[in-house]
């Protein structure tokens, strides 16, 4: 099987927290050449089960594409953002396994480009 460029992770994140997360998108499963994904529209969802409709998702999220590309792994800064905040997960989200998804969503180029698991956990401290 060839590699789409699709990187499989576990993610972890305490509800009611801000965090950013950065995806940098590789050419090949050896992570020896960076894709370019400058101009790219994206999309991080997460839901419960990956057969929830996209309309019962957890978080639907926008990516930011910042930094400059190189191909290069060590020159490359170039990465796709995604931001949790807390007001977005402080109550409505309970712990537990979830799934997700970072997905180019350009007309004529939709992919996925990350995607895993993710467990939700509760932070100490809850506003």
């Amino acid at each position: 099987m060839t590699f789409a460029g699709v990187i499989e992770t576990h993610l972890e994140y305490f509800l009611g927290t801000d965090r950013n997360y950065m995806f940098t998108v590789y050419t090949s499963d050896a992570k020896t050449t960076i894709r370019d994904v400058t101009g790219y529209t994206t999309e991080f969802m997460v839901k419960r089960r990956k057969t929830d409709a996209d309309s019962s998702a957890l978080l639907t999220l926008s990516g930011t594409v910042s930094g400059t590309f190189n191909a290069s792994p060590s020159v490359n800064t170039q990465v796709i953002t995604v931001t949790l905040v807390d007001t977005a997960t402080d109550t409505e989200i309970v712990e537990g396994l979830a799934h997700w998804e970072l997905k180019r969503t350009d007309a004529g180029a939709e992919a996925p480009l990350a995607f895993g698991t993710i467990t939700f956990k509760r932070a100490v401290h809850v506003a």
